[in-house]
């Protein structure tokens, strides 16, 4: 199990190469880095396999989460579960049968609560994230056929 925080501070010493152009002008005293559009690609490759989840309408600990998920997704192989803050966690599958059994299966309820379940996406950030959703099953009883 890694934290959000333990995956960024081993990164730190890790170095990209730049686009030509490298740095961008100060803009309010945030420095701009260019990546190169081959580069970018090849980071976005590397999160094929990864899903990001929340449980709805509550914040969940990390460990009591991820003690849930290894009782109800029954997967192949070991995952990796991070922490990416505000109820968000990133879960990253070894192989691409593993993401697919979990991102079609479900609705998947934890203590009476959906956990929504959908695909990483590059300009995925927890702060703007909207809210998310769930495809539910919903049963009516003593509904008339004519509803039908």
């Amino acid at each position: 199990m890694v934290t959000y925080e333990e995956l960024v501070e081993a990164n730190l010493a890790v170095e990209l190469p730049m686009a030509e152009d490298g740095v961008d002008t100060m803009k309010a005293k945030v420095p701009k880095v260019k990546i190169a559009k081959a580069i970018w690609q090849h980071l976005c490759v590397l999160w094929k396999n990864v899903v990001i989840i929340k449980l709805l309408e509550k914040s969940i600990n990390f460990h009591i989460l991820h003690a849930q998920l290894l009782k109800e997704w029954k997967t192949e192989q070991e995952y990796e579960v991070i922490d990416v803050g505000i109820g968000y966690f990133i879960v990253r599958f070894a192989t691409q049968e593993d993401y697919s059994r979990v991102l079609m299966g479900g609705p998947y309820k934890f203590f009476d609560l959906y956990l929504t379940v959908q695909s990483w996406e590059p300009s995925f950030h927890p702060a703007r994230a909207k809210a998310p959703k769930t495809a539910v099953w919903v049963k009516l009883h003593g509904v008339s056929l004519m509803c039908f």
